[in-house]
């Protein structure tokens, strides 16, 4: 079996306050591109993301006024942020929101050093090479667990179709996980993404395709879920 985990994961309360440091442990250049969602953007919770930024010394740009607060992002969504990247020529993208949020910004860094676009990528199409920017992710959710994952899906809307890519450079450089951001969701939010996570782990320990990396792990998993929800 195969088993990759692409994220270094930073993990505690108030870590997204750390975000300036690390870009600069990372050796990121001056311009920082944030996508996110509007209901995150809505919150208010990029403020102390934006003043971390800014404190390491870098300048960031947001691209959030197309993206919809949906299960899956448009593949016309993912064009306009590719145009965007390429237009303001940061030199590391950070997401924060939910799956929606981080997948964007996965197909847009996956883009960014290909011609063509996302559909002919998921087809297989368009050979996958590694990315030249680097990937910071922030969840603001419980459940997708796509901070720390190599695998994005966007939504043909015309053909009502998802499609999948899947590949070693897709998955972020960087998994920022801070269970402050969480406090902005509603009880039925946090019930309804918890279970989302549940369902992921049940998924994982019983699929035909689990192996001995990922069935401690997904074990471990519903034991917190069932403890802590």
């Amino acid at each position: 079996f195969n088993f990759h985990a692409p994220s270094f994961v930073v993990a505690g309360r108030n870590s997204v306050h750390q975000t300036g440091e690390l870009l600069n442990q990372w050796g990121a250049g001056k311009n920082i591109m944030v996508v996110c969602g509007n209901k995150t953007y809505s919150l208010g919770l990029l403020n102390s993301l934006l003043d971390s930024i800014r404190s390491g010394g870098f300048t960031p740009c947001v691209f959030h006024g197309s993206l919809p607060d949906a299960p899956d992002p448009s593949v016309e969504l993912a064009a306009e942020g590719t145009a965007r990247l390429k237009e303001f020529a940061p030199d590391l993208l950070v997401a924060l929101g939910g799956g929606s949020a981080m997948d964007t910004a996965k197909a847009i860094a996956c883009m960014l050093d290909v011609d063509g676009d996302i559909i002919a990528y998921c087809k297989g199409q368009i050979k996958p090479i590694r990315r030249s920017n680097l990937l910071f992710a922030i969840p603001t959710t419980c459940g997708t667990g796509s901070e720390s994952t190599d695998i994005g899906v966007v939504l043909d809307r015309e053909a009502n179709y998802k499609y999948i890519f899947a590949n070693p450079f897709a998955g972020p450089d960087v998994a920022i996980l801070d269970p402050v951001l969480l406090t902005a969701l509603s009880p039925s939010m946090i019930a309804a993404t918890a279970m989302d996570a549940f369902s992921h782990s049940a998924e994982a320990y019983t699929c035909k395709a689990a192996n001995v990396m990922m069935e401690p792990l997904a074990l471990a998993s519903m034991e917190m879920i069932v403890k802590h929800l």
